[in-house]
């Protein structure tokens, strides 16, 4: 699978989700924070992808978070939320409410 495929996907989740993130967080302090803090985040592609196996938009989803790593302790010290506050509160503003089986 090429690198190619991957900027792809990502490029179009990150074009067409910007809306939802911002009705998602809209009301939520810090559910806002993680979602600054995300965007200033080093995140990187592992070196070896996984299998797509699907061209729906959750396979799709599901796999670009399967083959994307960053610093979680970075992504909390950028939110200004504890590891405990962090783990739910992070899953929802990067997952969806949708997506929330397939992030962490």
């Amino acid at each position: 699978m090429s690198d190619d495929m991957y900027a792809e996907k990502l490029a179009w989740f990150k074009e067409n989700e910007k809306p939802e993130a911002v009705l998602l967080v809209a009301d939520d302090p810090q559910l806002t924070k993680v979602v600054v803090a995300w965007a200033n985040t080093a995140v990187w592609r592992r070196e070896s992808l996984s299998r797509l196996r699907g061209d729906s938009e959750g396979e799709v989803w599901k796999w670009l978070w399967e083959n994307t790593e960053y610093s979680r302790q970075e992504l909390i010290a950028k939110s200004a939320l504890s590891e405990y506050g962090f783990g739910s509160i992070g899953h929802r503003s990067l997952a969806g409410p949708e997506r929330c089986g397939s992030v962490w």
